[in-house]
């Protein structure tokens, strides 16, 4: 399936890629690869009104990563952290909130599935290569949410 990215700065997401197949876009290897996007989705649903992805853009600065993540936003790339760094870059607030949402028991999957799918998460919440405001963030994330299976 070929997508494309829109460059209309107000343009949904839900006219952004054809979800016909919901692991298509995002490149998921398993239901549980689903839930691992359906929770980060949903932890920023919460944090999207008022901080926006900020509050992950200034993660990602304090540990020096700041690059990598504006890399997923800015150009194709979906260079992952190392699942090892997720405790320290995310913290253990965070990553017990995607365990518990998950249902994975495994810390070292559970890091693992969201250092592969956490670059296209936020790749795909900002389809004109830059950060959106937070009302559309939140229309973005409500519009794949209702999508997931």
């Amino acid at each position: 399936m070929i997508t494309k990215r829109m460059q209309q700065p107000d343009s949904s997401f839900d006219s952004l890629v054809p979800l016909s197949s919901w692991s298509s876009p995002f490149r998921l290897k398993d239901e549980n690869d689903v839930k691992v996007v359906k929770a980060v989705l949903e932890e920023l649903a919460k944090e999207a009104p008022a901080k926006g992805l900020g509050g992950f853009s200034e993660r990602f600065g304090r540990a020096g990563l700041k690059n990598v993540f504006n890399g997923w936003i800015t150009a194709h790339s979906y260079t992952p952290v190392r699942p090892d760094s997720l405790e320290t870059l995310m913290g253990e607030d965070y990553l017990g909130k995607l365990q518990q949402a998950t249902g994975i028991g495994d810390s070292g999957d559970l890091q693992e599935r969201l250092a592969r799918v956490l670059p296209q998460v936020i790749h795909y919440l900002t389809p004109i290569g830059e950060i959106p405001s937070n009302r559309l963030l939140a229309h973005n994330i409500h519009s794949l949410l209702v999508q997931l299976p």
